[in-house]
């Protein structure tokens, strides 16, 4: 591969005559033509995205956003609930979860705007994703009952189907058909994608079951969470009858290439290649005449999965020539190739991405790294990081994980250490963290005395706003009594 690997390359066009650059917050680069303009037009008002531009640009960290939005309201600048729903629903776009719940705390302590049931709703989503469960349901019952409206309770549900609290989602369930007599289909399709991920297929198929007698209108997902729970329960049986439901109901939409990549997976998974083939080859037929870009790559991933080289370079070669290649597409490809065990042709795709690509995307090298990783070979998943830096990117706290787990993998424990703590470093604030690679690396260090560096480590967490309550209650699982007493006391004193 390329000395410059992920070099950042990025169009410019070629027919642009004057520029300005907007240093308020983030670079920004404003083009116009040559039309005479006045120094108003250059400079207009503020508005809620300048607003947003300084809001975004505070760092993940704990820093408050409120000064900013006290200054904007000092400065004299109107500002209005619609323009902050705007602005948290960018904040929370790009996971800024934290400085989004500032916005609404500094909305109660204005006593300017009064928030509706569906800003309650995004409140307690966004409590829990900060601050945890309790939090979230200690904020729930300080709401006025008149506010608690079925929105509410929805996001209540979706909280309690996040952190897999069964018994608590049923009441909410069980309340939202009482108090609101029906119950939307989001919900339905929370609770069963929750019995999903436990394994409570009756209660899941139970579900279905009541939502086609009372006629609650259904969307695609409700299909595929039961396609999804036939294949995972291994039930191929129950499988096969409803995918027969669904293609002889000619009303229904469905989203056929993941109700058929379903299929095939359950097939691959019970050894019968014969109908995993049919499946992806119905699934190229149900999509042959206008197939974007998504559906190539779910076929190429496909036909990697069962061996067929043929057909993933066939299906490679269509997806060329209906025009340009996406990242994605090179992903998928990579991925085939990799299933096949063919890095040769693998690494050849990827120098074909480099040549081709139009901006960096981590997702590549993140795969070559695990791939290699995966394989021992982790001089070829150190020359990958060292390619990132050298063209001039940042690795990414997601790329030194992937070598932190590698490196523990292999018995390099002192190099995992390392990459660990250059993963908190790369970390955005509350970042969730592998347990395994974190314990990993703390049980080895206490276990050869090392007990100043592992107390750095939990300090480094600290400090990077890493420790929640969730977060330490399933490390201590996964640090046991003996070894790891000291490290419980230093994570909760």
């Amino acid at each position: 591969m390329k000395k410059l690997l992920f070099q950042y390359v990025t169009p410019f066009p070629s027919s642009i005559s004057k520029c300005i650059w907007n240093f308020n917050s983030k670079p920004r680069v404003l083009f116009f033509s040559n039309e005479a303009k006045t120094l108003d037009s250059f400079f207009p008002p503020p508005t809620d995205d300048a607003l947003f531009d300084q809001l975004i640009a505070v760092e993940r960290n704990r820093a408050s956003i409120v000064p900013i939005l006290e200054e904007w309201v000092g400065e004299g600048h109107p500002i209005k609930l619609d323009n902050l729903r705007h602005i948290i629903k960018g904040l929370r776009k790009h996971r800024r979860s934290k400085h989004a719940l500032q916005i609404f705390e500094w909305i109660d302590v204005s006593n300017r705007l009064q928030l509706s049931p569906r800003d309650i709703a995004v409140r307690v989503d966004l409590i829990q994703k900060t601050r945890g469960l309790e939090a979230a349901e200690k904020y729930f019952y300080s709401i006025p009952i008149h506010l608690r409206a079925d929105k509410v309770y929805g996001a209540l549900l979706n909280c309690y189907a996040h952190r897999k609290a069964v018994e608590k989602a049923e009441c909410v369930m069980q309340k939202l058909r009482k108090e609101f007599g029906y119950v939307h289909c989001l919900a339905f399709t929370v609770m069963m994608n929750l019995y999903s991920k436990v394994g409570k297929f009756e209660e899941l198929h139970s579900l279905a079951q009541e939502m086609e007698e009372t006629r609650v209108i259904v969307d695609k997902f409700f299909y595929t969470i039961r396609l999804n729970a036939y294949a995972t329960a291994r039930d191929v049986d129950g499988m096969e009858m409803l995918l027969k439901k669904m293609e002889a109901d000619h009303v229904m939409i469905a989203d056929w290439v993941v109700c058929y990549t379903i299929v095939a997976n359950a097939y691959i998974r019970a050894g019968d290649f014969d109908k995993a083939l049919a499946a992806v080859k119905k699934c190229e037929h149900l999509t042959r005449r206008q197939r974007t870009e998504r559906e190539y790559e779910c076929l190429l991933t496909l036909y990697g999965s069962m061996g067929r080289k043929g057909d993933v370079y066939r299906i490679w070669n269509e997806y060329k020539g209906v025009g340009k290649s996406r990242n994605s597409g090179y992903l998928s490809m990579i991925s085939a190739l990799e299933k096949l065990d063919d890095l040769d042709a693998m690494e050849k795709i990827v120098e074909e991405w480099e040549s081709h690509k139009t901006y960096f995307d981590k997702r590549i090298p993140n795969f070559l790294v695990s791939v290699y990783c995966k394989r021992g070979n982790l001089k070829k998943a150190e020359a990958i990081v060292e390619r990132i830096v050298e063209s001039g990117q940042k690795a990414r706290a997601d790329t030194w994980s992937r070598m932190a787990c590698g490196y523990c993998e292999n018995k390099q424990m002192d190099k995992a250490v390392q990459a660990l703590k250059k993963t908190i470093l790369a970390a955005h604030t509350q970042a969730k963290l592998p347990l395994r690679l974190l314990a990993s690396c703390l049980t080895y260090l206490e276990s050869n005395g090392n007990y100043q560096a592992a107390e750095d480590i939990i300090k480094l967490l600290k400090k990077r706003d890493m420790v929640s309550e969730e977060f330490e209650q399933r490390l201590e699982d996964y640090i046991r009594k003996g070894k790891a007493g000291k490290l419980r006391q230093q994570i909760h004193p």
